[in-house]
């Protein structure tokens, strides 16, 4: 194993963290030594204050016999003062003992022989004083030539000298031990003072070599930060750089430029000050959600267009935005940087080829719609009959103009979208409603196709929105994943809540799936997925575009989840006015709540018709005999009849009479 020499700086570390440990030792060691000096000399006052409260208890005792020969030879009370004061003053005194002496059994023992002698002396004085009071003096006196006073006194300095001598003892017991701490104390703390000193001259010469170095890397450091200055100044980008608590610490004359001077303000003032607003231009920006926040609490923020306006630039310019969080080597947080980019020009040149698209639009649209009502008008036979391979001809024609038609209607939704000109009709309409509508809108599709569509309902509610766009939204889903699906195959329509507060709108279907290095292009313009299945399937390349337009605009989001050879599962997830909860129903096959039946035995005529009935939200079955209608109206009662007078089993009228039988 071989190891690398340690650099200058991790030396000095060492150097520095090494004199540290010592000065802690030595600051650690004095403390301790301190503390046991401390302790000593607490033991040391503690005995004193045993001492002098013995003293106390004899000097309170010879005051009590003081007042006592007073009052005695005088009869006079105010020589009692000495005797009451002592009286109350060996109360306190005693119980002053018991509380020093509570670790010592001995001397409490003591102490209560004491207190006990103390009380017998006592009462005898107060006898003396009584007999004097009440008798004479010679009755009192009488009481003090018995020397049974004289005996307790000789009891009691007996007691208090032995009592005494056992503290005097640990008196001289205690002193040496301190004596020896000091002494001990004082022999660490120099030898911990000459290791420190040598200490200190091994790091004062570490730290010479590192600030030496540091000068050279100082010098170099500012080379490279001119150099990246000079970087900053001339990108076309802005930059702006802040620290953790949101002060800005570096950006460019760009940056500068397209907010104005950044002055430290907080954050949640950022918004009002800079004038951010969202794409719509009117909605200002959630203090949150601004990039520079969003990078300041850790999460990335790519390719983001915010509108920036403010008294100083009222016309705004629009601001590609990409933002970061700044980490250091390891995981230690240091900031957030963005960089920005001001797109106004490319905006403006988008919104003119949206407007140029939306004139294009309006005015192929018009004509091609009368083109296609003429064809459609031709090919059920209004004008006249016409040769089998002209009305081949004119099929072609209006599935052509019909396409077409689909073509411009998308690409005028998309134009008004990107020029910000498109406007929501904003109204409650029950969820469920969204989902039986937008299967009724699919149901021919999904018969052609001989596609079965159902519909789970798991949650109930209002949604405020533009019903005809989400609509479209997901009848667009719907029928791309009816038109991926394989015949006979189930696309299921499921709603049920999603996040807090939103309803989710799930469209599952059984086809081949998207490959993940195709993800990127399903909500492309114009963009159409590689694989060979999808090329078989016609489309424009706009209506996922579309779709994810009208959603966003909606404040939802749309998700895709889908694996190859297992199908797709698109979401869609927008607001409500509550939090949607879970109601569980049985799926069921949808079916409109409007039949119609048509007999009809051309099939042409009765496309025709289907096509205009299907539009006022009926649901339409076809039947091209007599019988069949029979077997028809046995499962179903239609709303709408409409009926060929010549049919091939009979005739349409009398069918009628007979149904009004």
């Amino acid at each position: 194993m071989t190891f690398r020499p340690l650099s200058l700086a991790h030396k000095t570390v060492w150097g520095v963290s090494i004199l540290l440990l010592i000065l802690c030792l030595a600051g650690l060691l004095a403390v301790q030594q301190r503390e046991k000096q401390l302790a000593s000399r607490q033991t040391l006052i503690h005995t004193y204050e045993v001492l002098g409260s013995l003293q106390e208890v004899q000097n309170l005792l010879d005051d009590a016999e003081t007042g006592q020969r007073g009052y005695l030879l005088t009869g006079n009370e105010r020589y009692l003062k000495p005797f009451t004061s002592a009286e109350q003053g060996l109360k306190k005194t005693f119980e002053k003992l018991r509380i020093l002496l509570v670790a010592d059994q001995l001397q409490q023992h003591r102490v209560g022989e004491l207190t006990a002698l103390s009380k017998e002396k006592i009462d005898e004085l107060k006898e003396t004083i009584s007999l004097r009071r009440s008798k004479s003096t010679e009755a009192a006196l009488d009481v003090v030539k018995s020397d049974r006073g004289q005996h307790y006194m000789e009891l009691i300095r007996t007691n208090i000298q032995t009592m005494k001598t056992a503290e005097q003892q640990l008196l001289a017991q205690r002193s040496l031990i301190l004596d020896a701490e000091t002494n001990e104390g004082w022999r660490s703390l120099v030898n911990l003072l000459v290791l420190s000193m040598f200490a200190l001259i091994t790091v004062s010469f570490i730290l010479y070599r590192f600030f030496v170095d540091r000068q050279k890397a100082e010098s170099t450091s500012a080379e490279q930060k001119k150099l990246l200055q000079t970087m900053l100044d001339t990108m076309s980008d802005g930059v702006i750089i802040a620290n953790t608590s949101g002060k800005f610490a570096v950006w460019n004359p760009a940056a500068i430029e397209l907010f104005g001077d950044l002055i430290d303000i907080p954050t949640a003032e950022w918004t009002e000050h800079f004038g951010l607003f969202e794409a719509d231009m009117t909605t200002p920006i959630p203090p949150e959600e601004v990039p520079l926040s969003k990078a300041l609490a850790g999460h990335n923020v790519d390719d983001r267009e915010i509108f920036v306006r403010s008294a100083s630039r009222p016309a705004g310019r629009w601001v590609l935005v990409t933002a970061r969080p700044l980490e250091s080597e390891g995981t230690a947080f240091r900031g957030a940087m963005v960089v920005c980019r001001d797109v106004t020009d490319r905006k403006e040149i988008e919104k003119r080829v949206s407007e140029f698209y939306s004139t294009v639009s309006h005015e192929l649209r018009t004509p091609l719609t009368s083109i296609r009502a003429s064809l459609g008008l031709i090919e059920g036979g209004i004008g006249g009959e016409v040769s089998e391979k002209a009305l081949k001809l004119v099929k072609i024609g209006r599935i052509a103009s019909d396409r077409l038609i689909r073509l411009i209607n998308d690409i005028l939704d998309i134009s008004k979208i990107e020029a910000g000109k498109f406007e929501l009709v904003r109204r409650n309409v029950e969820a469920e409603r969204l989902v039986q509508r937008a299967l009724e809108g699919i149901e021919g599709m999904a018969q052609e196709k001989t596609v079965k569509v159902v519909s789970e309902i798991k949650t109930k509610g209002p949604i405020e929105c533009d019903e005809d766009r989400i609509i479209q939204v997901l009848t667009n889903l719907l029928s791309n994943a009816i038109k991926f699906s394989p015949e006979n195959s189930t696309v299921k329509l499921l709603l049920q809540p999603g996040r807090q507060g939103f309803f989710r709108f799930s469209i599952i279907d059984a086809g081949p799936g998207i490959a993940p290095d195709q993800m990127h292009k399903l909500f492309g313009k114009f963009q159409q997925l590689d694989s060979t299945d999808s090329r078989k399937v016609e489309g424009t390349g706009l209506g996922l575009a579309i779709t994810k337009a009208l959603v966003e605009q909606h404040g939802g989001k749309i998700i895709v989840e889908s694996e190859v050879g297992k199908g797709s599962e698109f979401y869609v997830e927008l607001p409500a006015n509550f939090n949607p909860q879970l109601i569980e129903l049985e799926p069921k096959v949808k079916r409109s709540k409007h039949p119609a039946l048509i007999v009809e035995d051309d099939q042409t005529i009765a496309q025709l018709l289907r096509e205009h009935i299907i539009a006022d939200g009926f649901s339409v079955i076809i039947a091209t005999t007599i019988a069949e209608a029979e077997e028809v109206i046995k499962d179903t009662v239609p709303l709408v009849i409409i009926l060929d007078l010549n049919l091939p089993d009979g005739s349409g009228i009398e069918f009628f009479q007979k149904l009004s039988v």
